[in-house]
């Protein structure tokens, strides 16, 4: 977009010199009397409008150094309006179109704020996380993946699992095979890879005051580990390893 006039900032505020305006606008008029019968005329109100300081330049007639008027957009853009000639239509819609990258500008700074205090707040829970629980190296990375992904930041894609690891209901879908999570388990456990732990747990949902969780028996980590559950970091959470899983399979008779 082509500047016609000059957009500065005044007081944190974007202002457009009166003087610069009055030029642009070709009025026939002088300057201090265009002015100073806008502001009569349209009931401009001084700190609010516009503000007048002294600018110190050499006064080719003589007397008393320039008033200058630095008036807000939306003072620019009405004066604009008002003027009648053909300078009027283009310079209102020069106005309308900083302002509106104003807007787009300032949006997108709070959407920025917003999302470095989004940020912040996750990290701070992720250190508590960190210290208080101990994940492991897998559960970090998950960890570090739910704050980076959300804001478009890639982080290596590695663990220090043998293998790609998967929940169970993932690789039964993946592999097409024709049952759900809670009957895989009840296989698992009567073969001895799974086993059932409780915590105790206030929750509504927990049964007799405790929360059960499945976890791998030394049997069953041939096969996968026993992560931090996303849910909750005082429970495990099973997966598998991906180029084991049919191995797990057949060991069941699944296959």
């Amino acid at each position: 977009m082509q500047e016609l006039v000059k957009i500065t900032e005044q007081n944190g505020k974007q202002a457009v010199s009166a003087r610069e305006l009055h030029t642009f606008l070709e009025s026939k008029q002088q300057f201090s009397n265009w002015i100073r019968n806008r502001i009569k005329k349209y009931g401009l109100i001084e700190n609010q409008d516009y503000i007048v300081f002294n600018k110190f330049i050499k006064n080719l007639e003589g007397g008393r150094p320039l008033d200058e008027y630095a008036l807000t957009l939306d003072c620019a853009k009405e004066l604009a309006m008002v003027e009648g000639n053909l300078k009027c239509k283009q310079a209102r819609q020069y106005f309308i179109e900083c302002e509106k990258k104003l807007r787009e500008v300032t949006q997108r700074q709070i959407g920025e704020v917003k999302d470095l205090k989004t940020i912040e707040a996750k990290i701070m829970v992720a250190r508590f996380y960190l210290e208080v629980c101990s994940p492991n190296e897998n559960s970090k990375l998950m960890l570090m993946h739910s704050i980076a992904n959300p804001v478009g930041l890639d982080l290596p894609d590695y663990t220090t699992s043998k293998d790609v690891l998967r929940s169970a209901s993932e690789l039964l879908k993946i592999n097409n095979i024709g049952m759900n999570t809670r009957q895989l388990n009840q296989l698992l456990l009567q073969e001895g890879i799974l086993t059932e732990n409780s915590r105790p747990s206030n929750s509504k949902a927990a049964k007799d005051g405790k929360s059960y969780f499945k976890t791998l028996t030394e049997k069953g980590l041939e096969y996968g580990e026993n992560q931090s559950s996303i849910h909750n970091p005082k429970e495990t959470q099973p997966l598998y390893y991906e180029n084991k899983f049919m191995d797990l399979l057949k060991l069941l008779n699944l296959l």
